[in-house]
C-alpha cells in the first residue's frame, strides 16, 4: 500500500460526496482498502507529560525538567509548553489489536500559540523529528527510543490567531521499518518522543494533543 500518511494524512471523503445519512460508511469503500469500509485509524495518542525534557536526550521527571503544562488561554485546556529546540515531548501506546504489524504507522501534534500571539510569518515555522523504538512484553528493557522516523523531519506553518490551533505534518514510520520490527498487536508497546525546532520568531507554542495514525490488518 502506498504511504499517504506522510504526505497529505488519510483519506475520507466529505460529506458532500456521499451519499447520505446512514449510507455514508458504504459509501467510504474502497477496492484498495483491506477489506474494511475504511482501512486508515487515527486515535488520540496520550501525551506523557511526565517524562519530557529540556536536555537532550535525557527524559527527566516532571519536578525538575524545564517544560511545565499551562491552561491554554482561558478555555480550560491544558498544553505542554515547548519553548525551546531542546524540547522533547514523550508518548507511548500498546499496539492497537487491529493494527497491521507490517504497514505504516505515524503520529502528528496538536498546536497552539501561545500568549496571545498571532504569528503571521511565511517563517513562522515549527519542525518536529520525531524518535521511536519497540518495548517488548517481557523481553526488552525500556529505555530511551533512538531510533528515527522514517520521515525524518517534518516543518508545519502555525497559524496566524491568537491562540490559534492547528495539527503538524505526520511523521512517520514507513512499511519496512515496522516490518523490520515486528510488533505483537496488543502486547508490545511503541515508546517515542519528538523533538520541536522552533523558526527564530516563534518563541513558544502549545502542544495540546498528539494522535496515531495506523492502517488495520487484513481479517477474512
Amino acid at each position: 500500500m502506498a504511504t499517504t500518511f506522510a504526505s497529505s494524512g488519510p483519506y475520507i471523503p466529505t460529506k458532500s460526496l456521499v451519499a447520505g445519512h446512514g449510507t455514508n460508511q458504504f459509501a467510504m469503500a474502497s477496492g484498495f482498502s483491506q477489506n474494511y469500509v475504511a482501512d486508515q485509524v487515527i486515535v488520540p495518542l496520550p501525551l506523557v507529560v511526565t517524562s519530557f525534557s529540556v536536555t537532550s536526550p535525557n527524559l527527566v521527571t516532571m519536578t525538575s525538567g524545564g517544560s511545565v503544562v499551562n491552561e491554554v488561554n482561558t478555555a480550560g485546556i491544558g498544553g505542554v509548553v515547548i519553548t525551546d529546540t531542546n524540547d522533547p515531548l514523550a508518548w507511548s501506546f500498546i499496539v492497537p489489536w487491529d493494527m497491521d504489524p507490517a504497514k505504516e504507522f505515524a503520529v502528528r501534534y496538536e498546536y497552539v500559540n501561545r500568549a496571545g500571539i498571532a504569528y503571521s510569518s511565511a517563517t513562522d515555522l515549527v519542525t518536529t523529528k520525531s524518535y521511536w523504538d519497540k518495548w517488548d512484553l517481557s523481553t526488552d528493557t525500556g529505555a530511551l527510543a533512538t531510533t528515527v522516523f522514517s520521515e525524518t523531519t517534518n516543518t508545519t506553518t502555525i497559524p496566524s490567531v491568537a491562540y490559534g490551533r492547528c495539527w503538524s505534518s505526520w511523521d512517520a514510520v514507513n512499511d519496512s521499518a515496522v516490518l523490520s520490527a515486528n510488533p505483537v498487536p496488543a502486547e508490545d508497546r511503541i515508546i517515542g518522543f519528538c523533538r520541536f525546532t522552533l523558526a527564530t520568531n516563534v518563541t513558544s507554542i502549545f502542544v495540546i494533543g498528539a494522535q496515531l495514525g495506523y492502517y488495520k490488518r487484513y481479517q477474512a
